[in-house]
């Protein structure tokens, strides 16, 4: 038997609606469980007393791609719909933390630093991105990674 999925209105026309909203946030769900996963590695290296290079040359790269594969299958302008998320927030959070360790980025991870520079180009974020708090440092001074010493 084939069940039509739950909806929220009684209105048919918003069937299609409803399940593209769970979609989406079932998306948003993985994705920030993926960033949460990375971050938690991110840590124990960036708190440690220096950044060992199986997470630079194995994890930071098995995240990354697993993530650009995620993008590719999805096609969608932002990580988990067309427009941004809380995942994107997250996301563009850990990824610019962990950029600088990741040679030759842009090239190798292409779907993901667009969505970086969309995130970036947010009208609503600009006023962020020119203040100073943008500028702090990624982690406190008591990190190995990604502070002022």
């Amino acid at each position: 038997m084939i069940r039509r999925p739950p909806r929220s209105t009684l209105s048919s026309s918003s069937a299609a609606s409803d399940v593209y909203k769970r979609q989406a946030m079932a998306r948003v769900d993985e994705v920030l469980e993926q960033i949460n996963d990375m971050r938690m590695e991110a840590t124990k290296n960036y708190y440690s007393t220096a950044v060992s290079k199986d997470f630079v040359e194995e994890v930071l790269p098995y995240y990354f791609s697993t993530l650009e594969k995620y993008l590719e299958k999805h096609n969608t302008r932002f990580f988990c719909c067309d427009s941004p998320t809380i995942a994107d927030c997250a996301a563009f959070e850990a990824l610019r933390t962990a950029l600088p360790l990741v040679p030759h980025f842009a090239e190798e991870y292409k779907r993901i630093n667009e969505i970086i520079k969309r995130f970036e180009a947010l009208p609503q974020l600009e006023k962020y991105f020119a203040s100073r708090e943008h500028k702090f440092p990624a982690n406190n001074k008591m990190a190995s990674f990604g502070c002022s010493h």
